[in-house]
């Protein structure tokens, strides 16, 4: 049985833009992780100079969003989209958001409301 989780993506609007579903390594130290990494190696801005590759620079908060699923759904199954909008939580639940301070990392696991969700801003 896998660990499951979800990812929402929040603009600086509070527009929810995407919503993944990860059907297993959704612990803080698996998908989660890579994905953080991912997002840490990249640079937000507007406007393309140059020949950037994946995950070297995001056009924006919405070319981060595609650029995580790019790298991410890399074969059948694993990761699927669902509505942003919904409320169908897993046993860990991510808020990934762009605020003035850089790119905000939020958890909250369902099944233990004792246990405080880490939050970090990563300023890329």
């Amino acid at each position: 049985m896998g660990t499951r989780s979800t990812t929402t993506f929040i603009d600086i609007n509070g527009r929810k833009i995407a919503r993944i579903y990860c059907q297993y390594d959704g612990y803080p130290d698996g998908f989660p992780l890579e994905l953080k990494n991912f997002i840490r190696n990249g640079r937000l801005g507007n406007g393309i100079s140059g020949n950037p590759k994946l995950g070297e620079f995001f056009n924006g908060f919405e070319c981060l969003v595609a650029s995580v699923i790019a790298k991410f759904k890399d074969e059948p199954g694993t990761i699927y989209m669902e509505d942003p909008n919904s409320e169908n939580d897993q046993e860990y639940n991510y808020i990934i958001s762009e605020t003035d301070l850089g790119i905000s990392f939020f958890c909250k696991e369902t099944d233990d409301d004792d246990k405080d969700p880490y939050n970090e801003i990563v300023s890329i």
